[in-house]
């Protein structure tokens, strides 16, 4: 089994790409890698692999789940904008109902001390 992994490990040799980057290429079996690799971790690969297939699936699911909250999260904002909008109808009601009372209020308030005042004046007028 030595003479085996001696050999695996010296089916790799370094090449550089077009772009000058050191990689990694074993001639027995044609694999590329950017990391030089054990005759050990060459035999992980296929456990990396699968590990690799199931991150993208995790990712996958992931990114699903993000969509389904951003589209929860841009409903409820929508309920929430609405919600507002509504209040802001109702509290503009209620302030011109609130200056028309206070307007009344000063008009009654005037009658009443006009009110008043004439009605001193003709006790005045009475009285002499």
């Amino acid at each position: 089994r030595q003479l085996d992994l001696e050999e695996e490990a010296s089916a790799w040799t370094c090449a550089t790409d077009e772009q000058g980057r050191v990689y990694y290429w074993n001639q027995v079996t044609n694999q590329t890698s950017w990391h030089p690799l054990s005759p050990r971790s060459e035999s992980a690969l296929p456990a990396l692999g699968r590990e690799n297939a199931e991150l993208r699936q995790e990712n996958a699911e992931l990114r699903q789940r993000c969509e389904a909250l951003k589209l929860e999260l841009t409903e409820e904002l929508c309920e929430a904008k609405a919600a507002l909008v509504a209040l802001e109808a109702k509290l503009k009601v209620e302030a011109e109902a609130r200056a028309r009372s206070e307007v009344e209020g000063a008009q009654l308030r005037s009658d009443h001390e006009e009110i008043l005042a004439t009605a001193v004046a003709e006790a005045v007028e009475v009285a002499r």
